[in-house]
């Protein structure tokens, strides 16, 4: 028979740390379930079994919890993306995709429309965090690739932005594309011009 955890209070052995990454998960399952503003912090608290009070005591707010779990999310992101084996810009680039798809698009796209909701300061911390990050890393690589030659001159920041529109809004589009990442970023990469 399995406990459920004691209402009101972290569990014993759990760090504070560990209660505001349960909160984070929480939050990101019930945006995925509900949409943001459907989701309440009293339905996290009620997930992660502590009471509202506990779990503001880590978040003052809806919008600080959304906040953390975007930068919490777009971190992981960019942490596996600079674990991936070092391999050709358009390769680089399809690992994205494919990556974006094994997270979860639904996920994604949750996360995309619950930032809608967050007010002006917020928005630009996160879009800060993004740019820093995700921009940096795409714009790199098709930097790379251009060096490289694996890539055509661009104005690599308009691509670099191209490109995570794409990625960001994949869920949006029908599961028959979301299922062949390659011909997707074929036709990113080569446009439907003829050569």
């Amino acid at each position: 028979m399995t406990s459920s955890p004691r209402r009101g209070r972290p569990r014993k052995t759990e760090t504070p740390a560990d209660l505001a990454a349960r909160a984070r998960r929480a939050a990101a399952e019930l945006l995925g379930e509900q949409g943001y503003t459907a989701t309440r912090m009293v339905d996290v608290a009620r997930r992660i079994g502590v009471t509202p009070a506990a779990l503001y005591h880590h978040y003052a707010s809806k919008e600080a919890l959304l906040v953390a779990l975007v930068e919490e999310t777009l971190s992981g992101e960019y942490a596996e993306l600079q674990a991936l084996p070092i391999s050709d810009a358009p390769t680089t680039l399809l690992r994205l995709l494919e990556r974006q798809l094994q997270r979860g698009a639904a996920r994604h796209t949750a996360l995309r429309e619950a930032l809608r909701y967050l007010p002006p300061t917020a928005q630009a911390q996160v879009a800060d965090f993004f740019i820093q990050h995700l921009y940096r890393f795409v714009h790199d690589t098709l930097q790379r690739g251009v060096q490289e030659g694996t890539l055509r001159s661009h104005h690599t920041e308009m691509a670099a932005w191209s490109f995570l529109s794409l990625v960001g809004g994949i869920g949006d589009l029908p599961p028959e594309v979301q299922g062949a990442p390659q011909a997707t970023l074929e036709l990113f990469l080569n446009g439907v011009a003829p050569r």
